[in-house]
C-alpha cells in the first residue's frame, strides 16, 4: 500500500478505479457529441464503394421543387416541426476513381417526425409539398438539404433510399 501512494505522490496524481474511469470516458464522448457539428465527416476521406441501387422508394412524387429547404411547404408557408437536421450528400463516379459528379440531380423525400408523407391522398396530404425538393451537385458533387429528423415509416423503419 505504501509503494502506490509514493508512485501516487511522484506522479502528482491518482488512480481511477474502472467505474471512475467509464465515467469520464463517457462524459467525455457526450461533451464531443453535444459539441460536434458534423462537418467534419463530410469533408473527411471517402472510401468509395459501390452499393447495389435500390428501388425507389414508397411514395415518390416528382414535384420539381428545387430547393435546398424542404421544411418549408410551398402550397401554404408553413414549416414542419421537429429536429433540424442539415443533410449534405455527395454524388461520386465509382468506375472512374471517385471523381465527384457536378450536376446530378439528387431528389429527396421523407416523412414527417409523425410518419406522414406529403401529396399521398392515402395520407389525407394531397396536394401537400413538404419534406421533397431537389438539388443539383455542385462541383464537388455535393448536395445539401435543409430538413428535420424523419420519423418511423408506419411499417417500420424506412429504409429505401
Amino acid at each position: 500500500m505504501r509503494s502506490t501512494n509514493a508512485f501516487r505522490r511522484r506522479r502528482g496524481g491518482r488512480i481511477l478505479g474502472r467505474r471512475q474511469a467509464l465515467t469520464i470516458l463517457g462524459m467525455s464522448g457526450l461533451a464531443l457529441t453535444l459539441a460536434g457539428t458534423g462537418t467534419a465527416a463530410a469533408d473527411s476521406t471517402v472510401d468509395c464503394v459501390a452499393k447495389p441501387e435500390m428501388t425507389e422508394g414508397p411514395y415518390f412524387v416528382d414535384e420539381g421543387l428545387n430547393r435546398s429547404d424542404i421544411r418549408t411547404d410551398p402550397t401554404d408557408g408553413s414549416v414542419v416541426a421537429g429536429t433540424a437536421l442539415m443533410l449534405t450528400l455527395r454524388v461520386l463516379r465509382v468506375d472512374d476513381g471517385c471523381k465527384a459528379i457536378k450536376d446530378a440531380i439528387v431528389d429527396i423525400w421523407h416523412c414527417d417526425a409523425l410518419g406522414v408523407y406529403s401529396d399521398i391522398a392515402a395520407e389525407g396530404t394531397s396536394g401537400k409539398k413538404f419534406l421533397r425538393g431537389y438539388q443539383e451537385t455542385n462541383g464537388a458533387g455535393k448536395a445539401g438539404f435543409g430538413t428535420i429528423l424523419p420519423g418511423w415509416y408506419r411499417a417500420g423503419p424506412c429504409t429505401s433510399t
